[in-house]
């Protein structure tokens, strides 16, 4: 328990620091993108206990940048410096484009990740080549492009022409039309829209935006996760509703209550805010009701808090740290869920219980079996226990007064 908590404050004072650093990036209205996409991975390693390595991350830059450097000459056209940044980037460093098994990694949204392992989608790769390019001295404009992030940049040889670079493949320059043709099934039409220069709160909300899509797509791990990222993108794009609304939802799945997204309503409308406030309400009245200390242990509830149970269908092996005598979660949750086809249906007992893959879940009594104690693994179970006697887990205080005679 102890360990749990230390690293959860651990966690919020570091995203509380990078809430104030970031506020600040934005107040300066700058177009150096690196810092603000390496605070975006400082957020990210918090949540996992993980530190950057921010020297090694600055010599990486280094030695790219000296080896783009080493090739340019002092008349070199910007077309030709940026064949050179090409050379130094993706043959002498070895950058290159993640393989597609691999894409909706989280760790390829994290430009600490990608500059260690030297592979990465088209943002990030392009926020580490605009860098690289800034300290050659070029400014390269970030393309909100649809489904596919790009560089422009201006030729002054040739009119002032827009030129655009795909750093997803091999740093490409390419033209207006070959941009089209990026997106040949979405018939994208030639618009303007589309080629407009992203501010750095753009860049970055994008990036947090494949971040929480990422974590939903490939990892296993807990929800307590996901409420970290949504509350980064709430602070960058408050105006997004269905972020805030996705933010009090699993704050509602996880039984705390989303003060911070009420930070942000001021950016909504007056009707969003009452969508907001509505789901608030059901937040509250959830959490009253989880948290709300039970009498006894009624005698239809089979199980007791701590034991590790497999669930008859799907196998899992789970510990159980809560239960009502009956389903809670109403009635829409039951008909999602086929409650219906159980043989008791939403008249039995219900159990809240971590699972080993990282989630959590509220199995119905049928569905959960006795087996051989044994350890789950779940990254806050410490929240609940305070150890592992050999045979259950130990309720820690907090638990123990919502359960007293568990």
């Amino acid at each position: 328990t102890r360990a749990f908590y230390s690293s959860y404050v651990k966690a919020h004072l570091l995203h509380v620091d990078l809430s104030y650093r970031l506020g600040i990036y934005f107040s300066k209205n700058c177009h150096e993108l690196m810092s603000g996409a390496l605070m975006i991975a400082e957020w990210v390693a918090a949540a996992y206990n993980e530190v950057i390595p921010s020297t090694s991350i600055r010599q990486e830059i280094e030695r790219v940048v000296c080896d783009a450097k080493r090739l340019m000459l002092h008349n070199d056209t910007v077309e030709t410096k940026l064949r050179h940044i090409n050379k130094a980037f993706f043959e002498v460093n070895n950058f290159g484009r993640v393989p597609n098994e691999d894409y909706y990694n989280v760790s390829n949204s994290r430009v600490d990740r990608v500059l260690m392992v030297k592979r990465g989608i088209p943002l990030t790769l392009c926020v580490i080549y605009h860098e690289i390019a800034r300290q050659c001295g070029l400014q390269l404009l970030p393309i909100n492009f649809p489904r596919h992030f790009l560089l422009g940049y201006r030729d002054p040889d040739n009119g002032d022409r827009m030129g655009f670079i795909d750093v997803f493949d091999g740093g490409k320059l390419l033209s207006r039309s070959q941009c089209l043709e990026l997106c040949p099934v979405s018939q994208i039409p030639d618009s303007d829209e589309y080629f407009q220069v992203a501010t750095p709160k753009q860049v970055l909300a994008r990036m947090v935006h494949n971040i929480v899509n990422a974590h939903q797509n490939y990892s296993l791990e807990d929800i307590h996760h996901q409420i970290y990222f949504y509350r980064l993108m709430c602070y960058i794009k408050p105006s997004d509703l269905h972020c805030v609304q996705t933010a009090a939802q699993i704050a509602r799945n996880i039984g705390i209550k989303p003060d911070f997204v009420s930070e942000y309503l001021m950016d909504l409308s007056e009707g969003e805010q009452e969508q907001y406030y509505h789901l608030l309400e059901k937040v509250v009245s959830r959490n009253r009701r989880l948290f709300r200390p039970k009498k006894g242990h009624p005698s239809q509830v089979k199980y007791h808090l701590g034991y590790v149970k497999v669930h008859l269908k799907y196998r899992y092996y789970c510990v159980i740290y809560g239960w009502d005598t009956d389903c809670a979660l109403g009635r829409d949750w039951e008909i999602q869920m086929g409650i219906d086809s159980l043989e008791f249906g939403a008249k039995q007992p219900y159990y809240h219980v971590l699972v080993e893959d990282g989630t959590m879940r509220y199995a119905a009594q049928e569905n959960l079996l006795d087996v051989s104690a044994t350890q789950v693994n779940h990254k806050i179970i410490g929240k609940f226990f305070e150890s592992f006697d050999g045979n259950r887990y130990i309720p820690n205080k907090a638990l123990r007064c919502i359960y007293p005679e568990d």
